[in-house]
């Protein structure tokens, strides 16, 4: 398995986080790479759902933990591989909230997904933090 993490802090809430990582429907107003996605279900675990990459085809996703307002996980299913993203969102003693992020590839074909998605996903990450906080900031004011 490969992992790769990310972490940051921001003045924003746990809970105002949690509710903008839980709006699927809404994922592509702050991620660039998606051109849509599809959820009709509960917030809970195994609940399965779309993406649509901009620049590939139609992905299977499936909840694995959605725990307001602290984790949300969830896992593309790959040919032959897994992709797991997870979000965990701690209040922190000054008011702030501690972000960590992993993505972690496992599957026979790790290494060929961990190529063509993970790295990116990983070397992006910052990138991709700063615009759902933004997204997340606009929605609260």
């Amino acid at each position: 398995m490969k992992k790769y993490q990310f972490s940051t802090q921001t003045a924003i809430s746990a809970e105002h986080l949690y509710n903008g990582i839980s709006d699927i429907g809404n994922w592509p107003k702050w991620d660039n790479e998606l051109k849509t996605t599809s959820f009709n279900g509960p917030l809970v675990a195994g609940t399965r759902f779309t993406i649509k990459p901009k620049d590939g085809p139609l992905v299977a996703m499936e909840l694995i933990e959605a725990s307001a307002p602290l984790r949300f996980i969830n896992l593309a299913h790959l040919p032959l591989a897994k992709i797991r993203s997870s979000h965990f969102f701690t209040p922190q003693s000054d008011g702030t909230t501690k972000i960590e992020m992993s993505i972690e590839v496992f599957g026979l074909l790790e290494f060929l997904w961990d190529r063509l998605i993970a790295r990116k996903l990983a070397q992006e990450a910052a990138e991709h933090t700063q615009a759902f906080l933004d997204y997340v900031a606009a929605r609260q004011a």
